[in-house]
């Protein structure tokens, strides 16, 4: 009974991971803002001089570095210069800290159109970062370049063979196969693979249903020989269960993969643009600002 139970057990637990910092980033990003707006009638600050000047340019400042990290990836010769890693996590906190202080500088007012232009494209730019942060994370391990794969997932989650419930767990492979294979198809194109994403939570109940069926009646027949697998059926069932569920939580995953990855694709598109009408908008508003 040990071969049953070993072959149907549920994938070991991986590693804890470390916890993010994330949120609790983004929460003191938002207290920050709450005080500052809380704050704005006392004019603790002025956008021409002082501390709210300085904001300014610093702001500005990180957020024009936020091209060190796409050229660090793409030219050789910067390559000296530190990790993609360490270059991408940099770029997050300055996509966030800049925009904060160059809210800050505008003490939450909107002033001449110049202005008002920059800070605008510098809220879209920061808001269309944060989305990309979210897909890059739906799509990739530890926000650091590791792409996720549907062969990775079916290989965490694979049984051992050599047992006597071997032919049980082929005919689940089998039919994860087929479903694989017809998700592969289907995730090619836009639409394929936005369709593939709204249908994965029935696709993947569907699978449940039907795997367990297989299951039951493949243990019935088995049981009608052995009176071993007889006295554990119910057991081996639920512990099947369980590794279904991990098998195609992890197909769901994949399912709504495809479709994350073309949004980010879309994103990626769109986001450059951006950042460069923002960039044109500040230089205009800084020569402006300085011309009169």
């Amino acid at each position: 009974m040990n071969g049953i139970s070993d072959t149907i057990a549920p994938e070991a637990v991986g590693r804890k991971r470390r916890p993010s910092l994330v949120l609790p980033g983004y929460l003191l990003v938002v207290a920050v803002l709450i005080v500052g707006w809380w704050l704005r009638d006392q004019n603790l600050t002025r956008a021409a001089d002082g501390v709210g000047y300085l904001m300014g340019i610093l702001g500005a400042s990180l957020m024009l570095l936020l091209l060190i990290y796409p050229l660090r990836k793409r030219l050789r010769s910067w390559h000296s210069l530190g990790s993609v890693k360490f270059w991408f996590q940099t770029h997050m906190i300055f996509g966030v800290l800049g925009p904060v202080l160059v809210v800050l500088h505008s003490n939450f007012s909107l002033g001449s159109f110049n202005s008002t232009v920059a800070l605008v494209c510098t809220l879209v730019v920061a808001g269309s970062g944060i989305v990309g942060r979210y897909l890059y994370a739906k799509i990739h391990h530890g926000m650091h370049g590791q792409r996720v794969s549907l062969d990775e997932m079916r290989g965490s989650g694979a049984a051992p063979d050599g047992s006597v419930s071997a032919a049980i767990f082929q005919i689940v492979r089998q039919r994860l196969a087929t479903e694989e294979a017809q998700i592969r198809q289907s995730s090619a194109g836009v639409i394929g693979s936005f369709r593939l994403a709204l249908r994965a939570p029935w696709t993947t109940r569907r699978l449940k249903v039907e795997l367990t069926e297989i299951l039951s009646d493949e243990l019935d027949a088995m049981a009608e020989e052995s009176t071993e697998v007889a006295a554990h059926r119910d057991r081996l069932l639920q512990t099947a269960g369980k590794y279904i569920d991990g098998r195609l939580a992890k197909l769901k995953t994949f399912s709504q993969l495809s479709a994350f990855e073309r949004l980010f694709g879309l994103w990626h598109v769109v986001h450059f643009p951006l950042f460069l009408v923002m960039v044109l908008a500040a230089i205009v508003h800084v020569i402006a600002v300085h011309a009169y």
